[in-house]
C-alpha cells in the first residue's frame, strides 16, 4: 500500500503524514485550530496536530537520520509526503536529473540519498504495493 510510503513532493509547502505511528511519541504535540485544513483537489482534509517525525537511516548509507519538525498529520491521507520546500530549510536539495537528495553547491554537493522514481512518483522511503496492483 502507499500509504506506508513516503514520496517527495515539489509542490507541497508541508511535510505530512497519515498516521501518528510514524512520528516521534515524546515529540511536543501541537494542537492546532480546529479549522486548520490542507486542500488536496476537490478534498478538504483536517490537521488533527503537528509532531516530529525521524526517518531512521535515510541519509548516508543508513548512517544518519532525516528529521522534521511540525509535521502535520492528517488521518486516512493516501500517502506520507516530505516537502521539498521544507527541505530546503535544512539545506537539502533534490537533483531531478539523477533522482538523489543533496547537500552542497551543485559543483560540489554531496549525495546524501538516491531515490527511487516508480509509478510517476519520486520515493523517500517505498513500501511495496500488493501484487494486484497494475499501472500504464
Amino acid at each position: 500500500m502507499l500509504a506506508d510510503s513516503t514520496i517527495l513532493d515539489n509542490s507541497a509547502v508541508i511535510n505530512l503524514v497519515n498516521d501518528k505511528i510514524k512520528l516521534e511519541l515524546r515529540s511536543f504535540m501541537r494542537i492546532i485550530n480546529l479549522k486548520a485544513i490542507i486542500e488536496c483537489g476537490t478534498l478538504r482534509l483536517p490537521i488533527v496536530s503537528h509532531r516530529t517525525r525521524v526517518l531512521k537511516g535515510v541519509f548516508n548509507q543508513g548512517k544518519r537520520d532525516l528529521v522534521l519538525n511540525n509535521v502535520a498529520i492528517i488521518k486516512g491521507f493516501y500517502i506520507n509526503i516530505v516537502s521539498e520546500y521544507k527541505l530546503r530549510s535544512l539545506r537539502v536539495w533534490y537533483n531531478g536529473f539523477d533522482y538523489t537528495l543533496r547537500h552542497g553547491p551543485l559543483e560540489k554537493s554531496v549525495v546524501l540519498k538516491k531515490l527511487e522514481r516508480k509509478y510517476n512518483l519520486v520515493f523517500i522511503e517505498l513500501k511495496p504495493l500488493s501484487s494486484s496492483y497494475s499501472h500504464a
